[in-house]
């Protein structure tokens, strides 16, 4: 397990959704964009803000598939089940997690 790159990629992942829901929020966009468009919008983001995360880290492309499937069902199942923004926080852990017990393969 390389813990540092554990916390790197659980940071740059945790940074990048962080940044892009700021931008949506300071966004023109009505409420209503959100409640139609949230079950698109939230699991495009994450893909995305995955693979800059894995593209700056250098991960390799099977660590940052993995992490992003793993990571991604978690988030989506607690969100359900729980809360949102607890679902978010766990599965940016996971994803951090995935990466750190893969390394960066180069696969």
């Amino acid at each position: 397990m390389d813990l540092g790159l554990l916390w790197r990629s659980a940071a740059l992942q945790g940074g990048l959704v962080a940044l892009v829901f700021v931008l949506l929020v300071l966004a023109p966009l009505p409420a209503e964009f959100f409640r139609e468009y949230g079950v698109l919008t939230g699991p495009t983001t994450w893909v995305i803000c995955s693979a800059a995360t894995g593209r700056i880290l250098r991960l390799g492309a099977a660590t940052t598939i993995l992490a992003a499937l793993v990571s991604g069902i978690l988030a989506a199942a607690l969100g359900v089940l729980l809360t949102h923004t607890v679902g978010l926080v766990i599965a940016v852990l996971a994803f951090g997690a995935v990466c750190g017990l893969r390394g960066r393969s180069v696969a």
